[in-house]
């Protein structure tokens, strides 16, 4: 309950204020640390990747808030994240489920397809990105239970809006929705590690 009673207040400051900046960044970290901590005494070796996705998704988060352009090692932060969860998931499943695939595709194709255009010398580091995280979301999928699945899901909604938002353009109402499907990814997939 302190756990959530903190992350949940760090959420609320984060969306209430935009300043100053280390407010802002320190209560967009607090949810994930509170996450990492809930992991952290479960010591299966999903649980551990899991844990290992965490913490440099939230080295991709203190990246990403900090000031100057450090969106690629950002970038590479959650890519090396998003490896950890995909490890994590094979620990348990390895069987294609090939269909599981299908949608995923699709997504990730249309939202490469949209932000293309503006992707310029970023290109090859965004689809290598797009092919790691569609990895994620297919092995969560494969996986028994909701909340892997639902958790990658949502976690494909928030970075599919930060990439239409960096490389295409604003969306209304866009910067609220990204973290809270952020949070709700991380939510789910540190949920999974409590449901093995």
């Amino acid at each position: 309950m302190p756990l959530l009673i903190a992350g949940l207040a760090a959420a609320l400051i984060h969306i209430i204020f935009e300043s100053p900046l280390w407010l802002a960044l320190a209560s967009k970290l607090v949810p994930v640390i509170c996450l990492m901590i809930w992991v952290a005494p479960k010591r299966d070796p999903y649980s551990r990747l899991i844990s290992a996705g965490l913490s440099l998704s939230l080295l991709g988060d203190a990246l990403l808030g900090l000031p100057g352009d450090l969106f690629l090692p950002g970038l590479a932060a959650f890519l090396l994240a998003h490896l950890c969860y995909i490890a994590a998931f094979l620990t348990k499943e390895r069987r294609g489920h090939w269909l599981r695939l299908l949608p995923v595709v699709i997504w990730l194709g249309s939202v490469f397809a949209v932000i293309h255009p503006g992707l310029g010398a970023m290109t090859l580091p965004v689809a290598a990105y797009c092919l790691v995280i569609g990895t994620m979301m297919w092995r969560a999928w494969s996986l028994p239970g909701l909340a892997a699945g639902l958790g990658a899901a949502a976690f494909g909604v928030s970075d599919s809006l930060l990439a239409i938002m960096r490389f295409h353009g604003t969306i209304a109402g866009g910067g609220i929705l990204l973290i809270l499907a952020y949070w709700a990814g991380q939510y789910g997939l540190a949920r999974s590690a409590h449901d093995q």
